[in-house]
């Protein structure tokens, strides 16, 4: 049985003032069976916290982006570590920053990991299991095991997904083009403004 099963089921709430970012990742979650929900900005994620509070369906984990506007993501994620009835909803940054010495202060002030944009698949998987797996009191896995299963599960979806991209805005075009090729994915231009991706 494999260990994305933990996954099954889990709330996840995607901050991102990026639509295309929110919903790469909506795809690839909602994939693994999570129930996938976003917010643009930080005033509407702390407004989806409440309302999945006071429902009685509190989010297992919140993905934050670091460059929101107003509120950025490491300060939303003190927000909702100040609430206690936020306070079971793990909590990773998503941030351009390059690993090193950035990522110990996160993981200190209560985020549970950090993840460098782009995000491939793999890597997001990894936090998702190791921040949530304990929770379910998981057998141990070792970090070389999920790297592995994650990465032949990536390669496999990459050779049979197919995505169409529709923008009629050049520039738009070529940086959501640039960003699927840092995902991973071949991406090649399409007639009439459209990029197709296979």
């Amino acid at each position: 049985m494999s260990f994305f099963n933990f996954l099954v089921g889990k709330r996840v709430l995607v901050v991102d003032d990026r639509a295309i970012n929110r919903q790469i990742v909506q795809h690839q979650l909602s994939a693994k069976g999570m129930e996938v929900d976003e917010a643009e900005n930080g005033v509407a994620a702390l407004n989806a916290l409440q309302v999945a509070a006071e429902a009685g369906k509190p989010y297992d984990i919140a993905l934050l982006d670091m460059k929101l506007p107003k509120i950025d993501g490491s300060t939303l994620g003190r927000l909702i570590l100040t609430e206690p009835d936020w306070a079971q909803t793990k909590l990773v940054l998503m941030t351009s920053l390059h690993a090193g010495d950035s990522g110990e202060p996160l993981l200190k002030s209560g985020f549970s990991d950090y993840l460098v944009k782009p995000v491939k698949e793999s890597r997001l998987l990894q936090s998702l299991l190791k921040v949530l797996a304990p929770q379910q009191h998981a057998p141990v896995v070792s970090q070389q095991w999920i790297r592995e299963e994650a990465s032949l599960l990536e390669q496999g979806q990459a050779k049979d997904l197919k995505i169409l991209l529709v923008e009629d805005t050049p520039i738009n075009l070529k940086l959501v083009k640039h960003q699927v090729r840092m995902l991973g994915y071949q991406a090649d231009s399409a007639d009439n403004d459209l990029l197709l991706i296979t």
